[in-house]
């Protein structure tokens, strides 16, 4: 496998802070599926995490790529509770304050290493199984941030941003090089940035 490309769910049918297993894409969430399926190149396979609106965001990207998927291997872990009436901010600032503290803390009983050994697994099962092909990882934003720290030394509270505004990450795997594929979906154009 030469590269493989990280993004998180689109936009969901309820507010960021609202987001469950079961929830689906909104409108906007299925749009900006096709724009950044588009945006990727060579690619055999795509792989998702259990997590509804990623498994539609997987399904619209697979449809226009004219490629398989399937699930993950390793099951997702469980990814910080949101209590119901949470507003938006505030979960904003929750999530920053458990990246920024670079600590190997606990989130619902997960630790964030433990997270990344996971999702280690799971991918390096697809790397074994897909030589010499291109892929796609969908999954929730935290998992990808955990192991795209792998191959860069950018902050990881300002990878998970650029994850969370709907980017793709690509990983060259041959020389570890990291590039952000920026995708703006009212311009309908993307920029490209090495790491």
């Amino acid at each position: 496998m030469e590269a493989l490309y990280l993004f998180t769910h689109a936009a969901a049918d309820v507010p960021p802070h609202a987001v469950d297993f079961n929830t689906g894409l909104s409108e906007a969430g299925k749009q900006h599926s096709q724009v950044r399926a588009e945006k990727l190149k060579d690619i055999s396979c795509i792989f998702s995490s259990g997590y509804r609106s990623a498994v539609e965001t997987t399904y619209i990207s697979a449809a226009i790529l004219g490629v398989t998927w399937s699930a993950l291997k390793d099951h997702s872990p469980v990814l910080p509770g949101k209590p119901v009436n949470f507003e938006v901010k505030k979960w904003e600032d929750y999530v920053a304050s458990f990246l920024k503290t670079g600590k190997n803390i606990k989130v619902s009983e997960i630790l964030l290493e433990d997270m990344k050994q996971q999702m280690k697994r799971s991918i390096d099962q697809i790397l074994i199984g897909h030589e010499g092909k291109n892929a796609v990882i969908i999954a929730p934003s935290l998992q990808l941030v955990s192991y795209a720290k792998e191959f860069t030394s950018m902050n990881t509270y300002d990878l998970w941003k650029l994850i969370e505004s709907g980017d793709i990450i690509k990983i060259h795997l041959k020389t570890g090089k990291l590039e952000l594929l920026e995708v703006s979906l009212s311009a309908q154009q993307s920029f490209c940035r090495e790491y």
